[in-house]
């Protein structure tokens, strides 16, 4: 009925200025339509508690659980001249199908009912409303879309990769459709995408270790170069080999005993001696990186047991305990290259064990370390030092290193302080022009924790 500050619903009172708008809410208000279900999550992660991906058909948490992934759906009740397609049929006039019907409004995009390929009359052959032709959700969206978002706020659920209908233009104003293009926001397209990269270049270090060629850059070339490997590290060269020639279906097989060799480190570790500790560290972090990978047909990440992370940390805060910075890199003078190598081969293992850990949090979308312990130690190593193959080589690189540093190590903490911007500081050109790949990679994760507030690091209860 027509009110004096517009049109306003006999039932529920709602004012509206434009007619069409009041007609298509009518269809749900009078006929007593049911609301759209508040609950976008599948049914096994509402019950968990558990953030869902909401991918279609399956999300990814039930696909690594193998269980029955399940959406809740809007009941289908009968519409004012609807088809059950969803548009309005007038006159024998045809219109193709959507492939899935008419989509109420529950996690889909919001635009999804709306069939770009549908053949829409002309004004000059018929007379029908331009609004008409819509699917009632989407015209009641402006009216309705407050109601039903209320008390949501996850928000990044929803599908960035579409477009909002916005401005539906009246069919005599001679203006075309206007999309208005929906994209993530800065700061979470940055961390997903360095995560992403992270984990691309990481699962490559087991099978770089299988095929003998090149080793991992946590791995130094002086480790394995005499033939007598400490035992951590000739056990995971075995198990890397078991790894990347697994049958068809015997990714289980393997999990486990990857995971029965990381339960011995976890209760051996407080034992090891330095060489070993250092081993250790480098075992463990390719370990990690075969559970989340444990075969070439997987979809996604699977979870790590609680346990195994705990034991992960807490090796790591002993390796911490036991000294990360040489004394001779304190005094800045040129220590022994063995030890120089065993130091670098420690904080790599470390500071990638963390790193790897950061990237399953995005994945996962839950705390991650804090990483804050090893502020203090130095950037990653320059990459002429790293791939310096005899002693003497590695000396006269390192003197030469000396020289060019005015000052103490560029620490590992300086990194998250580079401002943002083209130029950087003398120190920070300097690093970023000696170090190498994996600093370049550690570096790009910095990048994105710093530019992402709402995952912050946080401390895991040990």
């Amino acid at each position: 009925m027509k009110a004096a500050g517009g049109f306003e619903c006999v039932k529920c009172k709602f004012r509206f200025t434009q007619r069409s708008s009041l007609v298509r809410h009518s269809k749900k208000c009078v006929d007593g339509r049911p609301q759209p279900i508040r609950q976008k999550a599948c049914r096994e992660c509402s019950a968990a508690k558990t953030r869902c991906d909401l991918r279609r058909p399956t999300c990814s948490r039930c696909v690594v659980r193998n269980t029955d992934c399940r959406y809740l759906t809007n009941p289908a009740g009968p519409g004012i001249g609807v088809e059950s397609d969803g548009f309005p049929q007038r006159d024998g006039q045809k219109f193709t199908s959507p492939p899935q019907g008419h989509v109420r409004f529950e996690t889909n995009p919001l635009c999804s009912s709306f069939n770009p390929e549908v053949e829409l009359p002309t004004p000059e052959s018929d007379t029908l409303d331009f609004h008409s032709i819509l699917p009632p959700d989407l015209g009641a969206l402006e009216n309705e879309l407050p109601a039903v978002l209320e008390g949501y706020t996850d928000l990044d659920c929803l599908d960035y990769n579409y477009a909002l209908i916005r401005n539906i233009p009246e069919p005599t104003s001679g203006e075309g459709v206007h999309t208005a293009p929906s994209t993530p926001a800065p700061a979470y397209s940055l961390t997903h995408h360095t995560m992403q990269m992270l984990f691309r270049i990481a699962k490559t270090w087991p099978r770089m270790m299988a095929r003998g060629i090149q080793l991992p850059p946590i791995i130094h070339p002086k480790q394995v170069s005499d033939g007598n490997m400490p035992l951590p590290l000739a056990n995971c060269f075995a198990l890397v080999k078991m790894w990347h020639g697994q049958p068809h279906g015997g990714a289980s097989i393997v999990q486990q005993t990857v995971k029965r060799e990381m339960q011995m480190i976890a209760n051996s570790f407080q034992t090891l001696d330095e060489p070993d500790l250092v081993t250790a560290l480098q075992a463990l972090t390719i370990y990690t990186l075969m559970l989340l990978f444990p075969s070439n047909h997987q979809q996604a990440i699977p979870q790590l047991d609680d346990r195994l992370i705990r034991d992960m940390r807490r090796i790591i805060r002993h390796a911490v305990s036991t000294g990360m910075v040489l004394q001779e890199e304190t005094e800045r003078t040129r220590p022994i290259w063995e030890c120089w190598v065993a130091g670098t081969c420690k904080r790599r293992a470390a500071l990638s064990l963390y790193t790897i850990y950061w990237g399953y949090s995005v994945y996962h979308v839950i705390p991650a370390f804090d990483c804050g312990e090893l502020h203090h130690m130095p950037a990653p190593a320059p990459k002429y030092l790293w791939q310096a193959t005899t002693s003497e080589q590695w000396e006269s690189l390192y003197n030469r290193w000396l020289a060019d540093w005015d000052g103490p190590y560029y620490r590992h903490g300086e990194i998250f302080t580079i401002k943002t911007g083209i130029r950087m500081d003398p120190r920070a050109e300097l690093w970023f022009e000696e170090v190498d790949e994996f600093g370049m990679l550690f570096a790009a994760a910095c990048n994105a924790i710093e530019r992402e507030p709402e995952l912050t690091a946080m401390e895991i209860a040990a």
